[in-house]
């Protein structure tokens, strides 16, 4: 199999994994189920078909036969349990990923759409038993990715014609843990998904056009390359007239944000699934014989703070060149597992993402 996909001609680990791995992910189903057709190496290469354990001792095969360096994790999903380091149990051994040490990087056997380098969001945070070809084995935490290799963008230019009826520029990118899962979504929802993404929630959307840029599965082996959806959209609900001014709904392109308003005492620790940075820029220009009100609403910023370093924050502010409006606002969670004890402060971050949904500018008529 190996000599099939010419490895001994690849020059680097990285170039290796990738092609064993594409293969793998494209060629052999997961079934969940036993039988010793499911786990056997070479009867899985002939039937293209395994269970979970089967699929980690082809890989386990493969890496040791192209002599690339490997280490078997064995660990359980965060949301069911959390790994205790001081009490052995069996409840802890429950999922198998591999650590690359040469690429420092993570290839989970069964998830299809995740490539090489990310462990699984569910196995982040959590410890893990690894476990080296020789038997060596230590207890070690499986690290999240930074927030910023998690990114979501969206970078729109509103432009408002005399009309008032407005169309947007718009682009949409990720990077990381929601790249992953947007291709595995788009590969079967194709162009219909996108739209949805390039509307942004904006009531009465239209797109007009549609681009896209890396959009394959396999594009994921590079957790930092952007998966991106450009276009135009024509967006007229944005704006509607009040008297002699018009509302300008600018919130509304982040889409509808989660609101946490309830008023009872928390009674859990904080934990979210992974580490992410949002990042919205928004350009208009002000329509000529106006004057732009509410501005001031746009300044945002609430945060949490752990050992005296901002950890977690929302922070948005806008900036004026003549007539020419740039909107800037970033959210980002670093830290993703916090005591009850910081709950409101995690609760005003996000609800500044809430509030900033709900800002609405005025064009009022120059005097």
């Amino acid at each position: 199999m190996l000599k099939n996909l010419k490895i001994s001609r690849l020059k680097s680990d990285f170039e290796k994994v990738k092609a064993i791995e594409n293969y793998l992910k494209n060629n052999i189903a997961i079934e969940q189920a036993g039988g010793a057709e499911l786990y056997d190496v070479a009867q899985i290469l002939n039937n293209k078909y395994a269970n979970e354990m089967g699929m980690a001792r082809v890989y386990a095969a493969l890496f040791q036969e192209a002599n690339i360096p490997s280490e078997v994790v064995i660990t359980c999903e965060r949301t069911r349990a959390t790994f205790d380091r001081d009490f052995e149990s069996w409840h802890s051994l429950t999922d198998i990923l591999f650590y690359l040490p040469q690429l420092k990087g993570y290839l989970s056997p069964d998830l299809r759409h995740l490539r090489c380098g990310m462990p699984a969001y569910q196995y982040g945070g959590n410890y893990g038993l690894f476990i080296t070809p020789n038997g060596k084995h230590r207890l070690q935490k499986i690290e999240f990715p930074p927030a910023k290799d998690n990114m979501n963008l969206i970078d729109a230019t509103v432009h408002i014609p005399d009309n008032f009826e407005a169309t947007m520029s718009m682009t949409q990118s990720w990077t990381g843990y929601r790249a992953a899962e947007f291709r595995a979504i788009y590969e079967f929802q194709k162009d219909d998904f996108m739209k949805d993404r390039l509307k942004s929630e904006v009531e009465d959307a239209e797109v007009l056009s549609l681009q896209l840029k890396n959009e394959k599965i396999s594009d994921s082996a590079n957790p930092l390359l952007p998966f991106s959806v450009s276009g135009e959209v024509k967006a007229h609900a944005l704006i509607e007239k009040a008297g002699n001014s018009y509302l300008f709904k600018i919130g509304e392109i982040i889409g509808t944000q989660v609101e946490m308003y309830q008023n009872h005492e928390r009674q859990q620790p904080i934990e979210m699934p992974y580490p992410i940075f949002y990042r919205r820029i928004i350009k208009f220009t002000i329509p000529e014989g106006y004057e732009l009100k509410g501005a001031e609403d746009i300044k945002i910023d609430k945060s949490v703070v752990e050992n005296g370093k901002i950890v977690n924050r929302f922070l948005s502010n806008y900036t004026m060149k003549g007539r020419e409006v740039t909107v800037a606002a970033d959210e980002y969670y670093e830290v993703v597992s916090l005591p009850k004890e910081q709950y409101e402060s995690f609760r005003s971050v996000i609800n500044a993402a809430a509030d900033f949904n709900k800002v609405v500018l005025v064009f009022e008529k120059a005097q």
